[in-house]
């Protein structure tokens, strides 16, 4: 619980022209009893430090009940959220949009009503995090995937011509394949990114980045499809190619050192390919309704 006293900190920021300004219990002082052990030292500092590096917003107290915004402000964040991350999403969508946002030091004092608070730990404490995953996917997605392919990467072009041996550890055709796993993901996850950065830029979730408009922009349908046909031609003359190698063996056993260098990379372009058909299809999908409703 707080005092209504408190509040007078928050008007000398307002007249400065503050869109939003935000307590911070940790500043201000935590009675004792006031705030749950896993709230004061798990919860919110996790979330808190979560939010700070999703949405450049220097705040030590994302969820801090106290707090003034501006009409006009909060007209424009059009909120959505029903339950407790709605104090998430304010402070986010606010960051994302450049708004003035201040922070107050602000006492909490323990409640003094005799029923249980609504807050349930765990459950709202994961519908925070899923919030800003959701607002910031350069974390869910973008992170990822370029973990992924720079892996898959460096794995792929050590390992398709030969395998390597590093001491007594030996890298074949087993990481190979892997490798070509990690590529695949790693390029959805990056396609999965872009389109969740234009969809939300166009729904007012958060602004284009230059990345994502840039491929928007440039990687049509047309582009998408001459990409994935040239990948699905390359595949399918691997393919070819191993099929001779088989018949070549009389269509017996085959090396599976060798052959398996052939089929792992001729599999990985015929999905690749039919994956960046998709993909280009889907951002000429986007594309036609921004155009339609704008």
């Amino acid at each position: 619980s707080y005092h209504f006293e408190e509040l007078d900190r928050f008007i000398p920021l307002m007249h400065d022209g503050c869109d939003l300004i935000v307590g911070n219990r940790f500043k201000g002082g935590i009675d004792k009893g006031a705030m749950p052990f896993l709230h004061r030292y798990l919860g919110t500092p996790v979330l808190s430090a979560v939010g700070r590096r999703s949405f450049a917003v220097q705040l030590g107290d994302f969820n801090c009940g106290m707090r003034a915004i501006r009409k006009e402000a909060y007209v424009k964040l059009n909120m959505q959220s029903p339950g407790m991350e709605y104090a998430s999403e304010m402070i986010a969508k606010a960051g994302l949009q450049k708004m003035r946002i201040a922070e107050v030091p602000v006492n909490l004092r323990k409640d003094g009503r005799d029923r249980k608070p609504h807050l349930k730990t765990w459950q709202d404490g994961w519908k925070h995090l899923r919030l800003m995953l959701l607002l910031s996917p350069k974390w869910l997605l973008l992170a990822p995937a370029v973990l992924f392919l720079m892996t898959g990467l460096l794995l792929g072009s050590l390992l398709v011509f030969n395998y390597i041996r590093i001491f007594n550890l030996v890298l074949d055709i087993h990481t190979l394949y892997y490798a070509s796993v990690f590529i695949m993901v790693g390029v959805q996850l990056l396609q999965f990114y872009v389109i969740a950065r234009l969809y939300g830029s166009y729904m007012g979730l958060y602004p284009a980045r230059r990345f994502s408009t840039f491929v928007g922009k440039w990687f049509g349908f047309e582009t998408g499809l001459i990409a994935g046909g040239l990948l699905l031609l390359g595949g399918l003359a691997l393919s070819l190619y191993a099929i001779n190698v088989w018949k070549g063996a009389g269509f017996g056993p085959l090396e599976p050192s060798y052959v398996f260098r052939i089929i792992i990379p001729a599999g990985f372009s015929i999905a690749l390919g039919m994956q960046c058909i998709v993909f280009g299809f889907l951002l000429y999908t986007i594309r036609q309704i921004q155009q339609h409703r704008s």
